[in-house]
């Protein structure tokens, strides 16, 4: 059964509680308690910026930002709740654990990326209010092209920080060629060369594989495998002598 709101919202006081008595205080974070309720207050600098290639030097100009995260920590609760409903878990006890630990390592983390999360706003602030006001300007004139390609270019600007934020994950083409396809194709061939001894012709293997015959060939030599007919031979003959009749 999902969790109730209410029932949420006791867990994840109790949660608060628990990470705030742990808290370690620095100079830019520090937890207090108000009427039952656990604040934690972040003092936040502008973030860096780079103008061609270097730092830009700017003013610190501290600012404060007090989060009692009773809300979202409750949502946070009710998510990984939800998140176990449909899983193998008989024991209710186990699953209600294990949710709670899980919404633990969500909240750890939320308050952990408060800081440059908002530092970010502070500098989202400035990007959009100058948009906003580029945009009423462009109304007022009629040009509602120009105003959409500038809030294309505001939300492009935004992501690349975000993505930024988030970390970037190389793009990585999957290899057309793995393992389980080339042991595929031998298996194909496998019942033939026990027969004839004969080896397929590179056109038939690299089809089998699902790739061209210069496909094949690359992947051959980046590799350092030896020619077609001798490295196919030599695969069929080791399967034979794994697998004798």
């Amino acid at each position: 059964m999902p969790i109730e709101r209410k029932d949420a919202e006791n867990l994840a006081r109790d949660l608060i509680r628990e990470i705030a008595s742990e808290w370690e205080k620095t100079l830019f974070t520090t937890c207090y308690e108000e009427n039952g309720n656990y604040i934690f207050l972040f003092t936040i600098v502008p973030g860096d910026l780079e103008q061609n290639g270097s730092t830009v030097d700017r003013p610190r100009a501290p600012s404060g930002f007090q989060f009692n995260p009773l809300a979202e920590v409750t949502e946070i609760i009710i998510a990984c709740f939800l998140e176990l409903e449909n899983k193998s878990i008989g024991d209710e006890e186990f699953r209600r654990t294990l949710a709670y630990d899980n919404a633990r390592r969500w909240t750890l983390r939320m308050l952990d990326i408060t800081i440059p999360i908002f530092q970010d706003a502070m500098w989202h602030s400035r990007i959009i209010a100058h948009t906003l006001i580029s945009i009423e300007a462009l109304k007022a004139f009629g040009s509602t092209d120009k105003a959409r390609e500038l809030i294309n270019s505001t939300v492009d600007t935004v992501e690349r920080k975000l993505r930024d934020r988030l970390g970037r994950i190389r793009s990585k083409r999957k290899p057309k060629i793995s393992a389980f396809k080339l042991n595929t194709a031998l298996r194909t061939f496998l019942p033939k060369f026990r027969e004839t001894g004969k080896v397929p012709s590179q056109n038939q293997f690299a089809k089998a594989v699902g790739v061209t015959a210069k496909g094949w060939r690359t992947y051959l030599t980046k590799n350092k495998l030896p020619k077609h007919e001798v490295i196919v031979r030599q695969w069929l003959q080791e399967l034979v002598d794994l697998y004798p009749k």
